[in-house]
């Protein structure tokens, strides 16, 4: 019942730091293993373009790398500019802002 009044962001903050604490506390052996794990706990940085792969640039990235196609990089994402602008303008619309 107490969770019904707690935001679903609070309710999932709370799980990863319980989570981050049980990893920390219990699958390692000494200090300086806690404190790896705070560094990388502390520094973690979320790609917002990689997280909604705006016009597809994702696989253009992906393709350059694994075709080593580098020269085209350019070209294929202003190729994508248009598609990036309308997706960006969805996302901006469904979050109202």
């Amino acid at each position: 019942a107490k969770t019904e009044s707690v935001p679903l962001g609070e309710l999932k903050k709370l799980s990863e730091e319980r989570a981050a604490e049980a990893l920390k506390y219990k699958a390692t052996r000494d200090e300086e293993s806690i404190e790896i794990l705070d560094i990388i706990v502390d520094n973690r940085v979320y790609d917002i373009g990689t997280l909604f792969n705006f016009g597809g640039t994702q696989g253009v990235l992906s393709e350059t790398c694994k075709n080593r196609t580098i020269n085209s990089l350019t070209s294929n994402l202003n190729k994508c500019k248009s598609n990036v602008t309308t997706d960006i303008q969805a996302l901006k619309s469904v979050l109202g802002i």
